[in-house]
């Protein structure tokens, strides 16, 4: 659990447990369930305990940047 990424939205379940982004992978649905979320959510959505997924290019260099305070 990464305390940086309470700040972030997305659903419940996904700040607690993979279980969500596994059941889509499963059922096969996991492109489905990621435009949704980002439909739902924003550009920016957190998809797991320590995983988050942007839609934006633009937000590419407050992730992978220096200064970002994300771990990869």
């Amino acid at each position: 659990y990464r305390p940086g990424l309470r700040k972030l939205p997305g659903p419940f379940l996904a700040s607690i447990s993979d279980l969500d982004r596994i059941w889509s992978c499963a059922k096969g649905l996991q492109m489905q369930y990621h435009i949704a979320l980002h439909r739902r959510y924003g550009p920016f959505v957190r998809v797991g305990p320590n995983h988050v997924m942007f839609s934006d290019a633009s937000l590419i260099p407050r992730v992978y940047g220096i200064a970002s305070k994300f771990w990869k």
